[in-house]
């Protein structure tokens, strides 16, 4: 209020036209950019700005930067692609974003999460959904998986919060893909603190939509995480419900995921009959639709089995044909897994030469891959073929390497079981050492 009069003082806003006393003028454009500034909790993407502000992302990034140079927006430090207002009182009244403006923004989000996904080859998604990006507002493309990774890593906190309002606003849709595509990618990070809410958030709208496609594909994504996470009992639970789902569906196609993921369940606590039993269905299944993908995937995990049971030619001829196809797909970071398996058919075999040979071309691969969760496998199959050499010495360095990114993904079962091996690989040498000494004259 003025002190010599009642009559309110008015306050310019980003459409009235008005230029505020000591600021630079503004195009209408700009002004709406500081109002939108002023209305956001924190820094934003270029995207996201030019959502609430009904821009394209190229004319908000303009003005942004004019606005950063006159003093009146910062650049985030970490992100140069992104913006908040600068420190101080804000020179117009905080825009009201609009629902349009929230429902662009996390459109941009989840064609950002798509990109990832696609570049990570952690797509899940019903068959039929349809990402479609906004041209006027491009989403994010990484280079490679180890940008993917990265950039998911630390978005991940950005992307709840956005989730959380989508799921508010009782958007379904966006609920239910930002949800399965941040649970996909996780089957490549591991699972983190907060990924059961995601879960709750995503099947809740999956069943609020009655979407029983994305149901399925929540409960499949629920079972991978519980896998990773070491208990293969819950883990088994999620895979059987999607199973269900699908088989009242009559989606075949669904079945044979299921089929194959229910097998994983078993091969990873030893269960191998059980195992061999569901992937050779799934074998069966795939190869009768034709589904390439899954038929390859069921190959490898049969090839596993093999491996473990023999005959060895068996495994070496399924494993060999998986690899195959897995390379024509560019699938790289199962190619690591196959390689692994391969090793270890070897290994078991007593063929130590062509074991350490797949076992280097396998930690090549996940290597190449850039996913860091695929490369303790092979190092840990290295230490063992490296063991039974002898050389206890490399095997002890390969089993540190495999342990330290466990540790870095926050895999403490993982790590836990490795240190154990540590420690008994450490023990055996002890005892190797100390039985190799020489006694001494006197003590003959």
């Amino acid at each position: 209020m003025n002190e010599h009069t009642d009559i309110p003082e008015a306050r310019p806003t980003w459409d009235s036209g008005i230029d505020v006393p000591g600021i630079v003028p503004l195009l209408v454009p700009a002004k709406r950019i500081l109002a939108i500034l002023a209305a956001l909790e924190a820094e934003a993407p270029v995207a996201v700005i030019a959502a609430h502000a009904d821009l394209p992302s190229a004319t908000a990034s303009r003005h942004l930067q004019h606005l950063a140079r006159c003093g009146l927006a910062r650049a985030g430090k970490a992100d140069p692609d992104c913006y908040a207002a600068a420190p101080g009182c804000a020179p117009f009244r905080p825009a009201t974003l609009s629902p349009a403006g929230h429902a662009a923004a996390i459109s941009w989000h989840i064609a950002c999460v798509f990109e990832a996904a696609r570049v990570l080859g952690a797509l899940a998604l019903p068959a039929g959904t349809r990402i479609t990006p906004d041209p006027a507002r491009p989403p994010r493309i990484p280079a490679d998986r180890g940008a993917a990774l990265a950039w998911f890593t630390a978005e991940r906190d950005h992307l709840e919060r956005e989730l959380e309002r989508a799921d508010e606003r009782g958007e379904y849709t966006h609920t239910k893909q930002l949800a399965l595509l941040m649970l996909g990618i996780a089957s490549f990070t591991g699972p983190w603190p907060r990924w059961r809410l995601v879960y709750q958030r995503g099947i809740t709208a999956a069943r609020s939509d009655r979407d029983r496609s994305a149901e399925a594909m929540f409960d499949e994504a629920a079972g991978k995480l519980e896998l990773i996470g070491g208990d293969s009992v819950a883990a088994r639970e999620c895979h059987h419900h999607a199973l269900t789902v699908r088989a009242v569906g009559r989606d075949r196609h669904d079945v044979v995921r299921s089929l194959n993921t229910i097998g994983v369940t078993f091969l990873r606590e030893g269960a191998l009959r059980e195992a061999g039993e569901l992937f050779t269905w799934a074998l069966d299944l795939a190869r009768t639709l034709g589904d390439v993908e899954f038929a390859t995937f069921a190959l490898m995990n049969l090839g596993a089995v093999h491996a473990r049971t023999g005959p060895l030619p068996r495994a070496v001829k399924e494993l060999e044909a998986a690899i195959t196809a897995l390379k024509a797909s560019g699938r790289g970071p199962y190619i690591a897994n196959a390689l692994e398996d391969l090793a270890a058919a070897y290994r078991l075999a007593g063929d130590l030469e062509r074991a350490e040979a797949a076992a280097i071309e396998a930690i090549e691969a996940a290597t190449r891959a850039k996913v860091p969760m695929f490369l303790p496998g092979p190092l840990i199959e290295h230490a063992q073929i490296l063991a039974a050499h002898g050389d206890s010495g490399g095997a002890l360095a390969r089993l540190h390497e495999a342990r330290a990114i466990y540790d870095e993904l926050g895999d403490d079962l993982r790590a836990e079981r490795t240190r154990r091996r540590i420690e008994q690989l450490s023990q055996a040498q002890a005892v190797c050492a100390a039985a190799a000494e020489p006694v001494s004259e006197e003590h003959n």
